[in-house]
């Protein structure tokens, strides 16, 4: 069996890539780093985009289930303290 060499892994990726790696179109990744919600690594004209902001995009964009219920709930009972305060039903 013959293993493969392996060099240094890939950090910085073009917008088409990191596009790829996101799952996202490459406008829809041009916004996110237009917007600022992605930074991005400028080279002269070209762009890239750090394998570590990336995975903290994603990272950030996560949802759990039970941390959407306890918010519903928090906000039902915030409605219902509001609702007994002007005395609707």
């Amino acid at each position: 069996m013959r293993i493969k060499a392996q060099g240094p892994v890939k950090r910085l990726y073009t917008i088409p890539e990191g596009a790829y790696y996101l799952g996202r179109t490459v406008y829809a990744l041009r916004e996110l780093l237009w917007a600022g919600r992605l930074p991005y690594v400028k080279d002269g004209k070209r762009i890239y985009v750090d394998v570590a902001d990336m995975d903290g995009y994603i990272d950030r964009s996560k949802t759990v289930e039970e941390l959407r219920q306890a918010r519903r709930k928090k906000a039902l009972k915030k409605l219902e303290a509001l609702n007994e305060a002007d005395g609707t039903p």
